[in-house]
């Protein structure tokens, strides 16, 4: 009786207290913040942007080639009209020099022909027929002799056979000569005139194909600016149209950046930003919104910005990235919590030690931070552990010490 006493007074108390902690619900480890009042909150939204030259192009040869002359280093301003590099131009010297010469033959042509034949010439044409004429003549005398000896039996056939061909001879070198004097004196005709300006037109154009090409030997700079870039060496054999050297203009110098989707109805042209510069801590310029795409960006669903620097700072180079903090007037209003704090439309409010499930309404969002309705700068909303508690559960406030160690979460809810 004394075992089973003792035994009884033994195992009562300790059952009593297993069946307490059976019953006891378990207490969540949260931790919370007051949501804070929409005026006390900066509103600006931190955007990241690339600084850019609203005046940057690349160069490239028009022709393929092998570079003679590299006349620029990176960092160097260069002129607009400048002479930059040089492919080797021996070819085209060659080719042009070719149709000059082809060209200045056909002028001479035209010009001949347009002149007509000179004086001297007409007068060289009158003495051949002159001639012709006397010779016609004469041999006309020889053949009516023969014929008067043939019919006289004096001299045989083949004698008059003879002076009939010389005095037919006689005759066509008149007409020949006569048809000469005629050409002469009318002057070259017009097909001959137009197909020697059409050589001339063709002359012309293949010296201007040759200059031009001639020309493309030679990389100017469209513009004055600063070199930023160079691909090419002397002795080096580029192909047209490779981009080998970059210029900006870096005295005029903007900001390419992205608007998230619920900054874009409080963003407008005109508007001003502060812009820091990481690479160069401690620099800061303001910009203004110049452009503002219509249409979102398909990978990152936010509206493209480009912001003009009002003045540029010294070290700052296309290509470095720019933190871009906008200023918006218009405020919506509410309290303001974190982003991760909402779960499905609903924050959870710590009262009585237990969680509250409390439905808000977003009236904006900035960066992580959410203006919304339905709460108050009283209440405790859990901002660590609201994923892992329902409404109505039973939690523990603790500090960020505290939760990280619970809950392996650190102190931003991440």
């Amino acid at each position: 009786m004394l075992l089973v006493g003792f035994t009884v007074a033994c195992n009562g108390p300790r059952y009593q207290k297993a069946e307490e902690m059976d019953t006891a619900p378990a207490a969540f480890a949260v931790r919370v913040e007051n949501p804070r009042e929409s005026t006390e909150v900066d509103f600006r939204a931190p955007l990241s942007g690339t600084v850019s030259s609203n005046g940057q192009v690349q160069l490239a040869f028009q022709l393929s080639g092998k570079v003679t002359e590299v006349l620029v280093e990176e960092g160097d301003h260069v002129r607009k009209g400048q002479v930059l590099a040089r492919l080797d131009d021996r070819v085209y010297q060659a080719q042009r020099k070719q149709a000059l010469g082809a060209t200045q033959q056909a002028a001479a042509q035209l010009e001949m022909l347009e002149n007509g034949n000179r004086p001297e010439e007409i007068a060289a044409a009158q003495a051949s027929l002159d001639s012709a004429k006397a010779v016609l003549e004469r041999t006309g005398k020889d053949r009516d002799r023969i014929q008067l000896l043939f019919s006289q039996g004096v001299v045989s056939r083949a004698d008059l056979d003879a002076v009939e061909m010389s005095w037919k001879q006689a005759s066509e070198s008149v007409d020949a000569a006569s048809q000469q004097l005629a050409i002469a004196r009318q002057g070259p005709r017009a097909e001959q005139i137009d197909q020697a300006r059409a050589a001339v037109t063709a002359g012309s154009g293949s010296v201007d194909l040759a200059s031009v090409q001639l020309e493309y030997t030679l990389l100017r700079a469209p513009m004055a600016g600063t070199l930023v870039a160079r691909q090419l060496e002397q002795g080096q054999t580029v192909m047209a149209g490779s981009p080998v050297m970059e210029i900006a203009n870096l005295e005029v110098l903007e900001i390419i950046t992205e608007i998230p989707e619920g900054d874009l109805l409080s963003a407008a042209i005109g508007d001003q930003a502060r812009v820091s510069f990481p690479a160069r801590p401690g620099l800061e310029a303001l910009a203004t919104i110049t452009t503002i795409a219509p249409k979102a960006s398909m990978l990152t669903r936010a509206f493209p910005v480009t912001l003009a620097i009002e003045q540029v700072p010294e070290g700052i180079v296309t290509g470095m990235v720019a933190l871009v903090s906008l200023s918006f007037n218009e405020k919506p209003g509410g309290v303001v919590v974190r982003e991760n704090a909402i779960v499905d439309g609903h924050v959870f409010v710590v009262q009585e030690g237990r969680a509250v499930k409390t439905p808000v309404q977003v009236l904006g969002d900035r960066g992580g931070l959410v203006f919304v309705s339905g709460v108050t700068s009283a209440d405790q909303v859990i901002v660590n552990g609201q994923h892992r508690v329902a409404d109505g559960d039973v939690v523990q406030v603790v500090d960020a010490l505290g939760i990280s160690e619970i809950t392996g979460l650190d102190s931003e809810g991440n």
